[in-house]
């Protein structure tokens, strides 16, 4: 992952992934986080969370924070 917010990511990736493409995101043992492909320039992909996924992605910013 290159940088998150509550809204979107950019992340790398070695395959071919298209722009509208729904994906889950796993990160450790937490819930996959539902998210579009929103554009993907040389293996560099930008999603767009859920918008209701909030509560997740703001737990898993906090932890990362903690563990930085």
């Amino acid at each position: 992952m290159q940088n998150s917010s509550r809204r979107g990511a950019a992340i790398t990736v070695s395959f071919t992934v298209h722009k509208g493409t729904d994906l889950g995101l796993s990160v450790e043992a937490h819930t996959a986080i539902k998210a579009r492909v929103i554009g993907n320039e040389k293996g560099l992909v930008r999603i767009q969370f859920n918008d209701l996924q909030n509560a997740v992605i703001s737990k898993l910013q906090r932890e990362e924070l903690l563990n930085s």
